[in-house]
């Protein structure tokens, strides 16, 4: 498990004991961490506590996959609509529980490990929205969240006022910032606004 701390390994064990097969509860405090520690350990269900901060969350999903590809990543978050936790199950994540859904984790695991796979309804409508939005024909595709970095810079908001708006840190509005940059092909805040009003994506 990556993202708890040491003292959530009780309440953790009182979820899972009831489970057959749980030969133990390992712990990190993040994906780091795990990658650091763990080569080739044969893990069965790996679950990832993903914060709203961890803009490289898909970026770790995919090195967690390729390093193990037998284990199973299931991404947990206190928001349905983190568009982060969505990216995360584009690379290759089994699915995504909401934290305050975890009394029923251990029927949720039982599914996962026959091979199935699990999204917390709000979750689940949030990945449909997604695949119903269709990308900009003549632009780049945004991810929802950089869609929203983008109208709220573009409104004048400072990336502090964006930040506290959406709930995220300046460090991550600055991450999906690059990005937007690197998909128009401009690098001032201007040429952003001008380049979006063209595309029609303000």
């Amino acid at each position: 498990m990556i993202g708890y701390e040491e003292s959530d390994r009780p309440e953790l064990r009182s979820l899972l004991s009831p489970m057959a097969g749980v030969a133990g509860i390992h712990i990190w405090r993040n994906a780091g961490d795990y990658l650091q520690q763990v080569s080739d350990r044969a893990l069965d269900l790996l679950i990832w506590n993903v914060s709203p901060d961890e803009s490289r969350a898909p970026e770790l999903a995919r090195m967690i996959i390729q390093q193990n590809p037998h284990t199973r990543l299931l991404t947990a978050t206190a928001q349905a609509g983190d568009e982060i936790v969505l990216e995360a199950i584009r690379a290759g994540a089994v699915g995504c529980v909401l934290t305050q859904e975890l009394e029923q984790l251990a029927s949720i695991i039982s599914a996962i490990r026959a091979g199935g796979y699990y999204l917390s309804p709000a979750v689940a409508g949030r990945v449909m929205e997604s695949l119903r939005r269709p990308a900009p024909m003549d632009g780049p595709a945004f991810s929802r969240r950089e869609g929203e970095v983008l109208r709220l810079l573009s409104g004048g908001l400072s990336r502090k006022k964006a930040a506290a708006q959406l709930g995220l840190s300046e460090s991550t509005i600055s991450f999906h910032l690059r990005n937007i940059y690197r998909k128009l092909g401009i690098n001032t805040r201007a040429a952003m606004v001008r380049r979006a009003a063209e595309l029609n994506l303000l």
